[in-house]
């Protein structure tokens, strides 16, 4: 992404946040995640809890996309998505909802029914290892 970049996102899903064990406690959440700061220990700790949120650069200030998002890139670099948790590696997905993300009107099929949230960690704020508007580029330019 260039600096001032038109930016669309659109975000479709419902993740497991917690093991079966604890579903109860901690219900399947929507990208909208729910309506309080997330807090201390989360990658973005002033945006709502379990909400899909998104930085540009490796230094970029996290925002919040949750189902949609629409501005301009604040600066340059790979466009990283992920969920605002805690604890990473007991998300997946829910098979209730077909998930689906688009970035600038480019459907990333394929990338997330294939990688459970598990593998979204929030120091690189990356699914599956590859910034996915990376990836999403590269589709359109084949």
């Amino acid at each position: 992404m260039t600096q001032g970049e038109a930016l669309t996102i659109t975000a479709n899903y419902l993740v497991h946040i917690s093991p079966e064990s604890q579903r109860k406690q901690y219900p399947d959440q929507t990208p909208t995640g729910e309506a309080t700061p997330a807090g201390v220990g989360y990658p973005a700790p002033t945006l709502n809890r379990y909400s899909f949120i998104g930085k540009i650069g490796s230094n970029g200030k996290p925002f919040e996309v949750g189902s949609s998002y629409t501005g301009t890139a604040s600066g340059a670099g790979t466009l990283y998505l992920m969920i605002n948790d805690n604890i990473l590696y007991d998300n997946s997905l829910s098979s209730k909802v077909t998930p689906t993300i688009t970035v600038n009107n480019t459907p990333l099929e394929g990338q997330l029914p294939e990688v459970p949230f598990a593998a979204l960690l929030p120091a690189a704020l990356v699914i599956g290892g590859a910034g996915i508007y990376a990836a999403s580029r590269k589709k359109r330019t084949v």
